[in-house]
């Protein structure tokens, strides 16, 4: 919608966003708000191992944190193995820098799962990196969940992560370590007031009732015309 204004500001008034519904059982959002923080603050990015989804990056970032720092963040990687033409080129170099800078005690790379929903709500934070991204599902579903966001400057960051949590430069490792340091060193009572932002942020964008309402508002105004 920016664009759109940015080169046909003369159909200003005719510009809105209708966001996707994200439609989460009520039980797991109901477990996502009452989990308590762990001794690690657990981070679960649900990205496939690809270039664009940027774990490389994030792994160099990760080994830049002081020893401290590595000491409370537990990174759970969740995404498809094999990517486009069955490779795992970029899995497998994620797993061997695991090994060579020492990361295997904060960071965890698992396979896809079908349980992302109940694994992001025993989570603290959600996360995503992407150097390219439409709309991150995984952040409206973060947020849905009642979870600080910490994501890349993609899409519509400027929305999904104001105030709720932490952007980065996904092409800048030093902004990526940045982001997690906010992240980690945030106590618990902002932890948890970025949470319920979150929360309520997601009900005024990605409820389905609201978003239904939206599009049987657009029609009946087009109708009218």
């Amino acid at each position: 919608m920016k664009l759109w204004r940015q080169y046909y500001p003369k159909y200003n008034d005719k510009y809105g966003v209708i966001y996707n519904p994200v439609m989460i059982p009520d039980e797991v959002v109901e477990r996502s708000l009452l989990h308590k923080r762990g001794e690690r603050l657990r981070l679960t990015v649900a990205a496939s191992y690809q270039g664009l989804k940027n774990p490389l990056r994030v792994l160099e970032a990760v080994a830049l944190l002081d020893d401290a720092h590595k000491a409370r963040l537990d990174l759970q990687w969740y995404g498809h193995i094999k990517v486009a033409g069955g490779s795992t080129e970029i899995y497998d170099r994620a797993a061997q820098m695991c090994e060579e800078l020492g990361l295997c005690e904060c960071v965890t790379l698992n396979p896809d799962t079908k349980e992302i929903y109940e694994i992001m709500a025993a989570s603290d934070a959600v996360g995503l990196f992407s150097t390219v991204e439409g709309l991150p599902n995984t952040i409206c579903e973060g947020m849905m969940l009642g979870k600080p966001i910490v994501m890349s400057t993609v899409s519509d960051y400027e929305v999904l992560a104001d105030g709720n949590g932490f952007y980065c430069d996904p092409n800048s490792v030093e902004s990526i370590k940045e982001a997690l340091l906010k992240l980690l060193d945030a106590d618990e009572e902002a932890l948890a007031r970025m949470g319920a932002c979150s929360r309520e942020k997601a009900l005024r964008l990605f409820d389905q009732n609201v978003t239904v309402g939206q599009w049987v508002e657009l029609i009946e105004r087009l109708t009218e015309k």
